[in-house]
């Protein structure tokens, strides 16, 4: 038993060095999972200092004990001039209950491999035996320590077990501070890459929102339209936790052979990042489009169109210090996108009894770059690189409109399946600033996306004053729009 031949040595060792004076380590720090412990000593007992020992995290916990006392072992111990060291410092974790007399459940880095748990009760192991009671060395028969075993575990008692009443070593914690590693810290890296895709979610909403039906603007010939538009929306799919909301104006005008409209409006997004943290992005868009009457007595047309969009993001990243406490690095990283879309309506293919279905199908691509930047304040900043995430998306579904009777109104629906051909997002790269770890560089993958998913929208719209309103509550059944939102918009047609 490697732990008993150490305690006939130090026993020895120690015979052989009396007078050399004990010299005691005050402190002592280990690594014990994922922690950096400071640990000293306390000279008490437990009936005097119940408290103190009662309240260390290992109290209660056999195996933290016992994982710290193999760590440990003598550090915490009387340390002999010249070699060895004396019997470490117990962790004491309960009282024991077929010994009530005795501290008998601690731990003190002399602990041994499992023992008898039948018979006799005796275990020969290396140049000693191993008894409930005394082991002795058997060719000089010289006294060494005290042992007892239970529940199959042997437990060594350098110079005696203690009693209760009994002053002795007691391990005691001064400190614990987490291990800080790059794997710590990852998922928060990881999470400031929300601010690209809460800002392609802004694109999103703005095309397939409420400009997400482009024949509801469409004007005969030779007129113009105008409009205010708007949609506020949240994100509740997987860990997603924020809101989106999109203001903007706009103007067309039908030349024959096109209608030609653009708009302009901001974009804003809130999402609740790992830690506390969070991100704010503010954006503003342009985006053009044409609408062509490819057949128009079919109800065949084409829309095409595009988008630029500019802002910044307020980043705040959240996470554990050294010390195991909430800390936050912030930057305000610039940001730019464009994008593109095509989609084909056929209107009113289908009618009957005053419903009419329009069935269309809409390709679009979404590109967000952000900046590098370099964050502020907190333990952990880092620097990232830049980072650019498209997407390609394919949505096929129908438009449904029926007339509400007397009112003026028209009740109308939209559902499609949207399939998104990216599967992942943009990796998240840079390095900790003020070398905190040994390897302090990350490139981290991005998160999976959802790839193909269902949405609804119900809705009513129809005439009010001069103009028309038109008003739909949409929601999706999953993957990377916005889990439901509302999208409303008032145009003129002059």
């Amino acid at each position: 038993m490697r732990n008993l031949k150490r305690s006939i040595l130090l026993a020895m060792g120690g015979a052989s060095l009396v007078g050399a004076g004990p010299v005691l380590a005050d402190t002592t720090e280990v690594e014990v999972n994922g922690e950096r412990w400071t640990l000293g000593t306390e000279i008490t007992s437990y009936s005097e200092n119940p408290d103190l020992l009662e309240d260390q995290p290992w109290w209660n916990d056999p195996d933290l004990a016992l994982e710290l006392a193999e760590t440990v072992e003598y550090d915490l111990g009387l340390a002999f001039e010249g070699e060895g060291g004396g019997p470490g410092a117990l962790f004491a974790y309960g009282l024991s209950v077929e010994y009530p007399d005795r501290e008998g459940n601690y731990y003190n880095g002399e602990n041994g491999e499992p023992g008898p748990t039948e018979g006799d009760g005796s275990l020969e192991v290396g140049n000693g035996e191993v008894r409930n009671g005394e082991i002795t060395d058997p060719e000089t028969g010289e006294f060494v320590a005290i042992t007892f075993w239970e529940n199959g575990d042997v437990y060594d008692c350098p110079r005696g077990c203690p009693r209760v009443e009994d002053p002795y070593r007691y391990a005691i914690l001064k400190s614990v501070q987490r291990m800080m590693s790059l794997a710590s810290v990852s998922e928060s890296l990881e999470s400031s890459s929300r601010a690209v895709g809460a800002a392609l979610s802004t694109t999103t909403l703005h095309v397939h929102g409420a400009h997400g039906r482009p024949m509801s603007r469409y004007v005969d010939e030779g007129e113009s339209t105008v409009w205010v538009l708007g949609d506020y929306g949240v994100r509740r799919h997987g860990d997603q936790d924020g809101n989106t909301g999109i203001a903007g104006v706009g103007a067309g005008h039908n030349f024959g052979l096109m209608q030609f409209n653009y708009s302009l409006g901001r974009t804003w997004t809130e999402e609740d990042l790992v830690q506390g943290g969070e991100v704010d992005t503010d954006t503003f868009f342009l985006m053009l489009e044409g609408i062509v009457p490819v057949h128009e007595e079919a109800g065949l047309f084409l829309t095409v169109g595009g988008f630029h969009q500019w802002g910044e993001a307020d980043i705040r990243r959240g996470y554990l210090n050294s010390s195991g406490q909430r800390d936050f690095s912030t930057a305000s990283p610039s940001m730019h996108g464009q994008g593109a879309r095509v989609r084909m309506d056929w209107v009113d293919a289908w009618s009957a009894s005053r419903v009419s279905l329009s069935p269309y199908a809409d390709l679009s691509y979404s590109r967000i770059r952000m900046e590098g930047y370099e964050e502020s304040g907190g333990d952990l900043p880092a620097r990232f690189s830049s980072r650019s995430d498209s997407v390609t998306e394919l949505r096929v579904g129908s438009e449904l409109a029926m007339p509400i009777a007397e009112s003026g109104f028209d009740f109308v629906a939209t559902g499609n399946v949207t399939h998104r051909f990216d599967s992942d997002g943009v990796r998240t790269r840079g390095r900790m600033l003020n070398d905190p770890f040994t390897v302090n560089q990350f490139n981290i993958d991005g998160r999976d996306y959802d790839q193909t998913w269902v949405r609804a929208g119900v809705g009513v719209e129809g005439a009010v004053g001069p103009g028309d309103v038109s008003v739909m509550l949409n929601g999706t059944s999953r993957g990377e729009e916005e889990a439901g939102w509302l999208a409303a918009s008032y145009s003129v047609t002059f």
